[in-house]
């Protein structure tokens, strides 16, 4: 019995948390147990500043307990937040990290921010930037939880429930990342929020493995 940080990345990995949880919900509701311990977390991380309905009628990751990030501003264009990463980056003197990316012409995007990425990985990826700390702060929180003693109670109960091999509470949680490489958020936001998970105090990457799905499974 292990505990499990999984995170969802943009609409696709949203969507695949949101199935995985509602076949948990049911396997675990047979054996008398209500609801996802918390040593499973769930996190879906997206551009819309509220989460999407779930796939299929579902409810979505946060409607069946879990966690969401919406990076997206609820106002504001493209190139405002072009100008607010670029300002941040010249006063580290890192605004080359960007430069070979970055749309040349912020004014040009006419994306609608506040609601996605409109395919665009670029804009993603400055939405993600833009969103640095906000998305370290949640998903430190995510992997606080997984240690609480309450935590550690409730994984040793259900352990015994399902009469699975003993729970350590010294075992390092596994943290199993999911998104798409075809999509616009999901696929721009990928490498740049794994990098972040690997600054938690803890968190080993060893122990994370990521799952990125192609785009034949759009038909």
């Amino acid at each position: 019995m292990k505990r499990f940080l999984v995170l969802g990345y943009g609409g696709s990995g949203g969507s695949t948390l949101a199935y995985m949880m509602d076949q948990l919900r049911s396997d675990l509701a047979a054996e008398g147990i209500d609801r996802i311990p918390a040593g499973w977390q769930f996190v879906h991380v997206d551009v819309p500043s509220g989460e999407e309905s779930g796939p299929d009628g579902l409810g979505n990751v946060e409607q069946q307990g879990g966690r969401y990030i919406g990076l997206g501003p609820k106002a504001g264009s493209y190139a405002d937040l072009d100008h607010t990463v670029s300002r941040r980056l010249a006063g580290n003197r890192a605004l080359d990290t960007i430069g070979t990316w970055a749309p040349r012409n912020p004014a040009s995007i006419a994306t609608p921010i506040s609601v996605g990425a409109g395919q665009y990985r670029a804009v993603g990826r400055m939405i993600t930037l833009s969103k640095v700390e906000q998305i370290r702060a949640d998903l430190q929180t995510a992997w606080d939880d997984l240690h609480r003693n309450e935590t550690h109670s409730e994984m040793a109960q259900v352990a015994r429930t399902l009469k699975m091999d003993g729970y350590s509470q010294q075992e390092v949680p596994i943290v199993l990342v999911v998104s798409s490489m075809a999509g616009g958020a999901g696929a721009s936001m990928a490498l740049d929020v794994c990098r972040i998970l690997t600054t938690i105090p803890g968190l080993d990457p060893k122990l994370m493995a990521v799952f990125m799905v192609s785009a034949d499974i759009f038909d």
